[in-house]
């Protein structure tokens, strides 16, 4: 997604649903694949699925937001405000 974003635009996770479908073991090399299925207004849908060799380990969708990097920033200053004063038992780490 990197390549094809304006330098002043993010993507943003919005919506993941993906099936496990096998393991891998710790250390495995795994392989992403994602395939563009559809964009409409600001939202991006990909088909994704991940391997280890030719073993198809999980498969299913992701959906991207891609906005603008300065309305990002300020709804994670919104965030971080809130979160302090609602959830302050609620750490970042």
């Amino acid at each position: 997604l990197l390549p094809y974003l304006d330098s002043d635009e993010e993507g943003m996770g919005c919506a993941v649903n993906v099936k496990h479908l096998a393991p891998a073991l710790a250390g495995s090399k795994v392989r992403f694949e994602a395939t563009v299925l559809d964009y409409k207004e600001n939202k991006l849908l990909c088909r994704v699925e991940a391997y280890c060799g030719k073993r198809i380990l999980a498969q299913g969708e992701i959906t991207q937001a891609l906005v603008k990097k300065s309305r990002l920033k300020e709804e994670i200053e919104k965030l971080e405000f809130e979160q302090k004063r609602l959830s302050p038992d609620c750490k970042t780490v």
